[in-house]
């Protein structure tokens, strides 16, 4: 995880709210599952976006009738997911999907990055580090999605992967817990793109 740049909690932990929260509204006890946090610190995280008009709760509890994104917010989300976007659980193709030990989590992290400093080894240690089991890295040259070796697998994706336009790199993050698949993806993302991410995020807090 990121060093703490937002008072009591960090960039990663809002990151990933912030992805979660681009995809669906979500109450907090289920969004501490994805965050592997306490309800009471989720809560906290929720009332740090919500105050800053970034989340709003659709009732007086956000335990149950879930917390969504403000049009500041989808703002927000939309000029992060220009930089990555992140899939929890899609489909994946027979090929990865034979990489992938059964019953696993998985996310999947697309983003730009200068791709020979993509190697996947330094991605897979900083994932697991960060509580994942491990990934599966792969680079897009010439239109073309390939494994950092070269290997191109192109037409073994699923049509996730169609969406992905934008994006160069790629990273399979897979564990038992999908918290643990969650938090390792978005460490490589903080980790190619620190500097545009905290750029973004200052523009709201």
């Amino acid at each position: 995880m990121s060093k703490n740049i937002f008072g009591k909690h960090n960039s990663s932990l809002i990151v990933l709210t912030l992805m979660i929260l681009g995809i669906k509204s979500i109450g907090r006890y289920e969004l501490s599952k994805y965050l592997n946090q306490s309800i009471a610190k989720t809560r906290s995280l929720l009332n740090l976006l919500v105050n800053q008009n970034i989340a709003t709760t659709s009732g007086k509890s956000s335990g149950k009738k879930g917390t969504s994104l403000t049009e500041s917010g989808n703002k927000l989300y939309r000029d992060l997911s220009k930089h990555f976007q992140l899939y929890i659980n899609p489909d994946l193709g027979v090929l990865i999907n034979d990489l992938i030990p059964e019953d696993r989590s998985y996310s999947i992290l697309f983003f730009n990055s200068d791709i020979t400093k993509v190697t996947g080894l330094y991605e897979r240690d900083l994932a697991v580090r960060n509580g994942a089991e491990g990934s599966v890295t792969l680079i897009k040259i010439n239109n073309s999605w390939q494994f950092p070796d070269g290997f191109d697998i192109s037409n073994s994706l699923s049509e996730t992967f169609e969406v992905s336009k934008l994006f160069n790199s790629c990273i399979i993050v897979f564990s038992r817990e999908i918290s643990d698949s969650c938090v390792g993806a978005i460490a490589v993302a903080e980790y190619h793109l620190y500097e545009e991410i905290i750029n973004i995020l200052s523009d709201y807090f």
